[in-house]
């Protein structure tokens, strides 16, 4: 089994093509980001370093317009090695090749939010091409011509996949609809994934801190409206945080120590909005950070925030894994059709659950401690980004042993 991988948002295709290899599949890695995004390239994940090893391609020029809108003439070379594979795993600009690759080639779409919310939807598109820059001499009907041309492209291109990756129904309404429209209501093959990497995320007791640590692992991304490009279904919430913290500080002043990353649209207003609160003070702010870091500050904490709106648990479930307790919007009706059994987060979705779930937490350790526990394996039973590589390298098995019948 050989299997190329295009597009890496967050690394979540790296990391499963990772557990291919370790299951004795041969694969093709290519890196379309360039050498200062570090966040989308392999080497942040520390399983790999720089410079790579041969299974490992840069190919920098794939996230030019011109080269993603037209991969027939400008990314050949990509596509022909694409094609000595028995499949690919297409993620983030890489959809738009599939009318291009071999008949038999097994395509796999494994999205991850911004790759079918918005580059599938004509409205933010058009939006983006309105206000570009880059554009700027452009007539409006030219914009609005190219931004049709480039959704319709990638809706065709999606059509033709064989499996499509992505979160369980409900939990993103926009994606939900736009799958909707590219399959014109008829049933495709779907894996539900919401996960992430634990290897390595063993649990950890927490330390003895002299203050209740707090660490927030969500992207400050609260105050709408959003820039063109950006999905509403993005909202982290971050500000019912913030007014739930205010409020326990405001009754048990000096109890926390607080972390946040400057991470997302919406730092500068976050501090502001803190100040208003008047807790400042207990706030320490740490500049954007690989994983390996965040993993340390994970460890140092007591107590995680994760997203409180309507999107998805993230990082957070890295949080769970380690033995921490997860104040977030567990999106239960979601996580129910992953899941079995209760569900650990401390569910929040306005100030008032925040503040209460504080309360709990900080004054009974064992209830911390507890919560932790119980987090931890329900992250590894239910949210090991393992299960989804282990369906995909079965699916791939399958459509090839099928391929191989035909031909007996």
């Amino acid at each position: 089994m050989k299997v190329a991988f295009l597009g890496n948002v967050n690394n979540h295709p790296f990391i499963v093509c990772k557990h291919l290899r370790d299951k004795g599949a041969e694969t093709v890695f290519f890196v379309e980001a360039d050498i200062n995004n570090t966040l989308l390239r392999p080497e942040s994940t520390g399983l790999v370093q720089y410079p790579y090893p041969g299974w490992i391609k840069e190919v920098p020029q794939f996230r030019s317009s011109l080269v993603m809108h037209l991969p027939a003439f400008f990314a050949k070379k990509i596509i022909r090695q694409i094609n000595e594979c028995d499949a690919v795993i297409m993620n983030d600009y890489a959809h738009r090749i599939i009318p291009h690759l071999r008949k038999g080639i097994i395509k796999i779409c494994m999205f991850t939010g911004g790759d079918l919310e918005i580059m599938a939807d004509y409205e933010n598109v058009q939006s983006m091409k309105l206000t570009n820059p880059k554009l700027k001499y452009f007539p409006a009907a030219l914009k609005k011509a190219y931004a049709r041309y480039s959704v319709k492209q990638l809706r065709d291109a999606i059509r033709q996949t064989d499996l499509v990756g992505y979160f369980p129904f409900g939990l993103s309404p926009v994606g939900d609809k736009i799958l909707n429209e590219i399959f014109e209501g008829h049933a495709y093959p779907k894996y539900n994934h919401w996960c992430i990497m634990l290897d390595g995320m063993d649990y950890i007791a927490p330390t003895q801190n002299k203050k209740i640590r707090i660490l927030n692992v969500a992207r400050f991304m609260w105050k709408e409206p959003f820039p063109a490009g950006r999905s509403s279904n993005e909202n982290k919430r971050n500000d019912i945080m913030i007014a739930g913290l205010g409020r326990f500080l405001k009754e048990y002043p000096e109890m926390l120590d607080i972390h946040f990353i400057e991470k997302g649209l919406h730092v500068q207003e976050s501090k502001e909005l803190i100040e208003q609160y008047g807790f400042s003070a207990s706030v320490t702010w740490h500049s954007e950070m690989p994983l390996i870091k965040l993993l340390d500050e994970i460890n140092k904490a007591d107590i995680v925030f994760d997203q409180l709106g309507d999107h998805l648990i993230g990082g957070g479930i890295i949080a769970m894994a380690k033995g921490r307790p997860l104040i977030a919007n567990a999106r239960p009706e979601i996580l129910k059709q992953i899941s079995e059994g209760e569900i650990p987060v401390c569910h929040s979705t306005n100030a008032d659950e925040v503040y209460e779930w504080l309360k709990k937490l900080v004054f009974d350790e064992k209830l911390r401690i507890d919560v932790g526990a119980k987090s931890s394996s329900f992250a590894f039973n239910f949210m090991d980004i393992k299960n989804e590589s282990e369906y995909y390298y079965n699916f791939i098995q399958e459509k090839m042993n099928k391929t191989t019948d035909k031909q007996l």
